[in-house]
């Protein structure tokens, strides 16, 4: 299933479903930052994707997990910290510290960006397969089938990826990343490094720009691909044809 109509068929893009699946802010205007940009909301949808033909089937089976996920894993409150420390930064973080932890129905991360909540749980959706073969290797099957009766299991046929759908930003790509893409310069790492404010930058960390950032340039080559699609503004900026 695409990002795209995951977001669209599921209510990502703001409200409650009837499957419980509720994403980091159910209503845009109750954003901390709602008021300083009242008329300028808009929602862009991407789609991401493997960039290995050979892995593009089996993603699409695996994101059949991806509601299940969204349901096990509960909405969090916003962070207030621009440069928030994210959760993990390899497939192996994210099994130990987040899926088995949401699994056993411990509390779950605290406050998030909606980036952060979106790559954690289409990580888990890639890496952490909710199948009765892999939930019984990690010793979870039991916990699952206890606190998540209604979650389906997924086809046993199933593998993981063993790597991030996206990797974690380091502090020098960030200052990297924003000045490429409005002053077109190429600065190298060591003196990226240099510049004021890097030190600030807690590593790994991942911002709510990552998907237009990646869909210009990746920045690592084993992400992802992520395809721009659509940008859905309100009605009073769309012109009658």
């Amino acid at each position: 299933m695409e990002i795209s109509s995951f977001v669209q068929d599921r209510g990502l893009a703001g409200r409650v479903t009837s499957s419980g699946i509720r994403p980091p802010v159910e209503d845009v205007t109750l954003h901390p930052r709602y008021a300083d940009c009242a008329g300028d909301w808009n929602l862009h949808i991407f789609r991401f994707c493997p960039p290995d033909e050979a892995d593009k089937a089996r993603f699409t089976l695996l994101m059949q997990g991806l509601e299940g996920w969204s349901t096990i894993f509960p909405r969090t409150t916003w962070t207030s910290n621009y440069f928030n420390e994210i959760l993990v930064q390899d497939v192996t973080g994210l099994r130990n510290n987040v899926g088995d932890v949401l699994l056993k129905k411990n509390p779950a991360p605290p406050s998030m960006f909606c980036i952060e909540w979106v790559q954690a749980v289409f990580s888990l959706a890639c890496c952490y397969p909710l199948t009765r073969a892999f939930l019984s290797a990690r010793g979870m099957l039991q916990a699952f089938e206890q606190n998540f009766p209604n979650v389906i299991l997924l086809d046993d046929s199933l593998k993981p990826f063993e790597i991030l759908p996206w990797a974690p930003y380091r502090p020098s790509y960030i200052i990297e990343a924003f000045l490429d893409s409005y002053f077109e310069e190429n600065l190298s790492e060591d003196v990226i490094n240099t510049l004021p404010g890097v030190a600030n930058i807690p590593n790994p960390v991942l911002m709510p720009i990552v998907p237009l950032l990646e869909a210009r340039r990746k920045s690592t080559p084993s992400n992802f691909d992520v395809t721009y699609i659509c940008t859905a503004v309100a009605d009073q900026y769309c012109i009658p044809q």
